[in-house]
């Protein structure tokens, strides 16, 4: 099987509906400081994105946020029909830990 991202988002809290978010990709649509780098061809799949931090963090020290991705798993053979936003059923979302940015100007 092969891994597919079908959405990608930060927020502010380890639980995946109940606070501030930035999608990162949705589907075809990425923001403009997102890469998709593998996705739905391989085992595997990866993205970047440059590091941000969410406005409401902006006068904290050190800010958390959490990466959540809707993750399926899709045979080889099918994937590429599910990349352009068809469906398949049975997703799961993965969270990360905590990510941790620091605000280094001493503010």
């Amino acid at each position: 099987f092969n891994v597919l991202l079908d959405r990608c988002y930060a927020s502010t809290s380890s639980f995946p509906t109940n606070s501030t978010y930035y999608d990162l990709f949705v589907g075809c649509y990425k923001d403009q400081q997102t890469t998709l780098i593998l996705n739905g061809d391989d085992q595997i799949a990866r993205f970047s994105f440059e590091a941000f931090r969410f406005t409401e963090h902006k006068n904290l020290h050190v800010s958390t946020f959490y990466l959540h991705c809707i993750t399926r798993l899709c045979d080889k053979s099918s994937c590429n029909n599910f990349k352009g936003g068809g469906t398949i059923s049975d997703s799961a979302t993965v969270t990360s830990v905590g990510i941790d940015t620091k605000n280094d100007n001493g503010a």
